[in-house]
């Protein structure tokens, strides 16, 4: 079950932190994942949102794989 914690740091303005295990095959001792997510959401109108996300993987073997995104919600 992922942990998530949401907080308002401005006006329109959210904070995002996530975390996240996945176990795909319970059966193997080291294929276990994690994944942490920090977001910053931000309300530009009424039905238009920008939110920016760096998400950090976490897996055995270690490897580079960590993840940036920007996206644009447009509500209707």
């Amino acid at each position: 079950m992922p942990k998530t914690f949401i907080s308002l740091v401005g006006q329109k303005v959210y904070l995002k932190v996530r975390e996240e295990f996945l176990d795909p095959d319970r059966r193997l001792a080291a294929n276990h994942r994690r994944r942490r997510q920090l977001a910053l959401e931000a309300v530009l109108l009424p039905h238009l949102s920008l939110e920016t996300i760096y998400r950090n993987n976490i897996e055995k073997p270690s490897v580079f794989n960590d993840d940036v995104m920007v996206m644009t919600h447009l509500f209707f």
